[in-house]
C-alpha cells in the first residue's frame, strides 16, 4: 500500500504535465528527467525516495527480502509523507502553470475569431479592438463584447497573478466572448 499511494500521485503529476501514464519503472525515471533536469521543480531526494520505496516493494514481491524492521518500516512512512506533501507542492505548481497557459489561449482564440470577424464584415482597422468598436457601431454585435474582449486582454498580461477563480471567470468570459 505504501508504494501505491507514492507512486500514484506521481503517475498523475506526470499525466497533468502532459505525459501518457507511465509504468512505475518509468514513472521514476520520467520524474528525474521531466520534473528534476528538465523544468527543475523538484528536488532529486523525493526522486530517490520513490525509488527506495519501489525498490523495496519490489525486493519483498520477488522474496529478496523477507523481513522488514519497525525502523525500517517507520523511515519509509516518514519518508512517503515527506514525498506526498512535496508532490502536492509541485501539483500546485504544475495547475497554476496549466491555468496561466489557458488564459494565453483564452486570449488568442478570441483575438484570431475577431480578426476573422473582421474580414467577414470587410472591415479594416488598426487594432482589433477598432475593429470590435465598428462592429459594435454597426449593432452587428453587442456592446457587452468590448467589455469582455478588455477584461481577457487585460487577463493575459497578468496571467501570472491570477487565481483559479479569476481564471475560470476569464475562460467564461471567452466563451461568452465567443459565442457573440
Amino acid at each position: 500500500d505504501l508504494f501505491y499511494s507514492t507512486l500514484s500521485p506521481a503517475q498523475a503529476a506526470l499525466m497533468m504535465y502532459g505525459i501518457a501514464p507511465p509504468t512505475p519503472k518509468e514513472t521514476v525515471r520520467l520524474l528525474d528527467e521531466i520534473f528534476v533536469k528538465k523544468e527543475k521543480l523538484l528536488e532529486k531526494k523525493y526522486v530517490d525516495i520513490l525509488e527506495r520505496i519501489r525498490q523495496c516493494f519490489k525486493d519483498i514481491e520477488h522474496g529478496k527480502i523477507k523481513e522488514v524492521t519497525g525502523n525500517e518500516v517507520e523511515s519509509l512512512i516518514q519518508d512517503a509523507k515527506k514525498y506526498l506533501d512535496r508532490i502536492k507542492k509541485l501539483f500546485a505548481v504544475i495547475q497554476k502553470r496549466k491555468d496561466q497557459q489557458s488564459v494565453v489561449e483564452a486570449y488568442d482564440n478570441c483575438e484570431n475569431l475577431l480578426k476573422d470577424a473582421l474580414i467577414s464584415a470587410g472591415v479594416k482597422a488598426s487594432s482589433s479592438e477598432n475593429g470590435l468598436k465598428v462592429l459594435i457601431k454597426a449593432r452587428e454585435i453587442p456592446e457587452s463584447t468590448l467589455k469582455m474582449f478588455k477584461q481577457i486582454k487585460n487577463s493575459r498580461k497578468n496571467s501570472k497573478k491570477l487565481e483559479k477563480h479569476e481564471v475560470d471567470k476569464i475562460r467564461k468570459e471567452a466563451r461568452s466572448f465567443s459565442k457573440s
